[in-house]
């Protein structure tokens, strides 16, 4: 059984970086090496999540329109500063929360990976 959070690290992340790249560069300016170190990211990789080679699928952007928000939201933060540990929090929030919809959860059974329901996994984040 695939867990949820492997879709997560998957296709979530990927994306939510993606947008926050190109967030950071296009919106606020910054250079590529900037967005590296605010990111703990190499420059290659940036240059890779701004060039849509990583973290670009159509589907999951189109499905989950929360992922950019949550990106937008975390590029304001980062381009005032935030540490790394502020951001790994709010990526964080963004995924739990993202989790927990009947959306995600439907688009895990979508993917073969699931092995629960929604109404099960509802039922465990109540517990958490």
């Amino acid at each position: 059984m695939k867990q949820p959070c492997e879709l997560i690290v998957a296709k979530f992340l990927p994306a939510m970086r993606g947008v926050l790249v190109r967030t950071l560069l296009n919106d606020y300016g910054l250079k590529q090496m900037q967005v590296a170190k605010a990111l703990g990211l190499t420059q290659a990789a940036v240059s890779h999540y701004y060039n849509s080679a990583r973290g670009t699928d159509p589907e999951v952007l189109a499905r989950f329109p929360e992922i950019a928000e949550h990106a937008r939201q975390i590029a304001q933060e980062v381009a005032r500063g935030s540490d790394e540990a502020a951001q790994s929090a709010m990526i964080c929030e963004a995924c739990h929360e993202i989790r927990g919809t009947e959306n995600f959860c439907k688009f895990h059974h979508e993917s073969g990976r699931a092995t629960i329901s929604f109404g099960d996994v509802v039922k465990l984040n109540r517990r958490a």
